[in-house]
């Protein structure tokens, strides 16, 4: 047995919306976000209830690296979720937390990325910071947007 600790990195951010916690987590859903993420595409391996639930599975194409494997990892109605997103070269964990603010909600927005191999480490050093608050932003606009009709 060999034990190594990879290079890891991690970020997160926050957006707030006009909307309670329970009109907003139900679109944390892979199902769902054919709704509202413009090109949003993936395939659906497991969810019993035909939306998201704890340990759900479903995949998306990586442009650089392949398929990527999903996995839904925790799944607290309306307070909680984890995605675990793994490929041949990095995994990656993103938590996200709901609380009811301000006559709206807050999300707090986690991503960790962890390299399995020597590639995966020069992606993740190559990877910028501000690449996810603007990620975030464009998430945050989607949602308003799609909440708002």
């Amino acid at each position: 047995m060999s034990s190594k600790n990879q290079f890891r990195t991690a970020w997160s951010g926050e957006m707030w919306l006009a909307q309670p916690k329970h009109e907003i987590f139900p679109l944390l859903c892979p199902v769902r976000e054919f709704e509202w993420v413009p090109g949003w595409q993936c395939d659906i391996i497991f969810l019993a209830s035909g939306l998201a639930e704890q340990d759900g599975i479903f995949t998306t194409e990586d442009p650089q690296f392949g398929t990527d494997v999903w996995v839904i990892s925790a799944y607290q109605p309306n307070d909680h979720i984890q995605f675990i997103r793994t490929n041949r070269v990095r995994v990656i964990r993103y938590d996200i937390h709901l609380t009811e603010e301000n006559a709206g909600s807050r999300l707090i927005w986690k991503q960790t990325l962890t390299a399995l191999n020597p590639e995966g480490e020069n992606f993740l050093k190559g990877q910028d910071p501000q690449a996810f608050t603007q990620m975030i932003q464009r998430l945050q606009d989607w949602l308003q947007a799609f909440l708002a009709q």
